[in-house]
């Protein structure tokens, strides 16, 4: 619905509908009727129409407290939107609210987990309702913040002096924490991602690499200690030197000259063999020849 605030036009949203008042309560139900209720439209409108659209703003428990009075059969109907905001209060506006939001103000301490922002915004509920004074708020709010933020706004605490003060600083030194506080957080799983890839990497290249690979060996392969040296190799250049002819034996006869104290191997009269091969193989066949010859001769005898 379109409608005029001084010279400007503007679009109005619904009120929410009221029900058992816990969403929404019937406190912030009440600020949006009466936002409601200031557009140029319901200014100059009758009273009845008003208490209608009141009334199809709430359904269930809420709708029930109005209905029968909202009848025209009615025996006591509504006469004003007044009338009918008194009946809704007393259906949900507590009695008991201002000595138990007392309560809940004196024992109400900021947590670790818990952001400035929210914990003024429970503050400042809390104060509202149990009627806790403005001089008082001020050192109050500072008492029931933890103790890295009251450490944190010791030095400076002189001279805030007003309670919207107090909460501008400490606004700025809880979002600098929390700035500080994500950081550190982030390095930490940054590093711990890492590790973890690292290994990954390490894992995966080992049970690729091939059977031989250094690396496939089994740990226990790896940290063996090593074989002990093998010994040392004997040359036989460091052996006495052998001498080129065997010694002389005067019991020794030699095969080849039948003199005594050498070996045949080491006869100094032993004859080279003829350089002519094809001379040595005819000697031998005639040789052959002779001997089959002198046989033949005996069988003719």
């Amino acid at each position: 619905m379109d409608g005029n605030y001084g010279s400007r036009a503007y679009k109005t949203r619904d009120v929410q509908t009221l029900s058992d008042g816990t969403d929404p309560t019937y406190e912030a139900w009440s600020i949006q009727l009466d936002g409601k209720f200031l557009e140029p439209h319901f200014l100059d409108c009758e009273e009845r129409v008003r208490m209608h659209y009141v009334f199809s703003v709430t359904s269930g428990t809420a709708q029930n407290h109005l209905r029968t009075r909202m009848l025209r059969t009615g025996s006591n109907p509504f006469k004003s939107v007044n009338e009918m905001i008194e009946v809704l209060e007393t259906a949900f506006v507590n009695p008991n609210r201002v000595r138990e939001a007392g309560m809940e103000y004196r024992q109400l301490m900021m947590s670790i987990g818990d952001t400035f922002i929210d914990f003024k915004t429970r503050f400042l509920l809390l104060a509202e309702e149990a009627g806790i004074p403005q001089s008082s708020r001020r050192l109050d709010l500072y008492d029931k913040l933890t103790v890295e933020l009251q450490t944190s706004l010791v030095p400076v605490l002189s001279t805030l002096t007003t309670f919207n003060d107090l909460c501008a600083r400490a606004t700025e030194v809880d979002q600098e924490r929390k700035w500080i506080s994500q950081r550190v957080l982030k390095s930490k799983a940054a590093k711990s991602t890492y590790g973890r890839v690292l290994l990954f990497t390490v894992s995966v290249k080992q049970s690729a690499a091939p059977s031989g690979s250094a690396t496939a060996l089994p740990s226990a392969m790896k940290n063996r200690s090593p074989s002990p040296s093998p010994l040392p190799k004997v040359h036989f250049s460091d052996s006495p030197a052998r001498p080129s002819t065997p010694p002389t034996d005067p019991k020794v006869n030699c095969y080849n000259c039948g003199r005594y104290g050498h070996y045949s191997s080491g006869c100094p009269h032993l004859q080279k063999p003829s350089a002519d091969l094809s001379e040595l193989e005819r000697s031998v066949e005639q040789e052959a020849e002779d001997e089959d010859f002198e046989e033949q001769g005996k069988d003719e005898l």
